[in-house]
């Protein structure tokens, strides 16, 4: 299409989205914009600048402009910074919610898990309900492992005395909202499913 001034891509640096840039900019003068729409990385070398780097990239945090600017190759008038798009800072908060990730590879270690956090009196299941990851909320394992957590907790004996009285989130796995919850203010606890994690 002649009319294509400006491309807009969430990037990320992956090979297929450098492999569009250098598609699109071979045929038409076409300036674009990548936009970092994930957390910071511990090692961002994908964002590189190189041959087929946005010409321009927008960023959500001064750690991220810094990090692009001084250590990734790119020019400071070549990155924008803007709140973010992705991680919206609500005065709504979740509150007491379990968050299960896509795949679970073994419920035994998250089940024991929970039963130390409640066993030690460090906070009290009771009042949780757990959340499904949303892509695989009709599956059928995840439907299994949702009804045995929820089990789990209706038959937890009653106590009190817990050592974290306000409002908790807990997320099981890996999980980029952890970082999105603690900057709203949310009390976290991640479990893992591998113990030396």
């Amino acid at each position: 299409n002649n009319d294509v001034k400006n491309l807009l891509i969430p990037y990320e640096g992956q090979v297929f989205q450098t492999r569009l840039i250098q598609y699109v900019k071979k045929y038409k003068k076409i300036s674009v914009t990548g936009y970092v729409h994930s957390s910071p990385m511990a090692l961002p070398s994908s964002f590189i600048f190189k041959n087929g780097s946005p010409d321009k990239i927008i960023v959500n945090g001064k750690d991220q402009f810094h990090c692009f600017s001084k250590h990734l190759g790119w020019k400071k008038n070549h990155i924008k910074l803007l709140p973010s798009f992705r991680f919206l800072k609500t005065k709504n908060k979740i509150k007491n919610t379990i968050f299960l990730p896509v795949s679970v590879l073994d419920p035994i270690p998250i089940l024991k898990n929970l039963k130390l956090l409640y066993e030690k009196n460090i906070i009290n299941l009771k009042k949780f309900k757990v959340k499904s990851h949303p892509i695989v909320i009709k599956d059928k394992k995840n439907i299994l492992l949702v009804n045995k957590i929820n089990n789990f907790i209706k038959n937890l004996p009653k106590k009190n005395n817990f050592k974290y009285k306000e409002d908790h989130l807990i997320f099981i796995g890996i999980s980029g909202a952890v970082i999105e919850e603690l900057e709203k203010g949310s009390k976290v606890i991640q479990i893992s499913e591998n113990s030396i994690f």
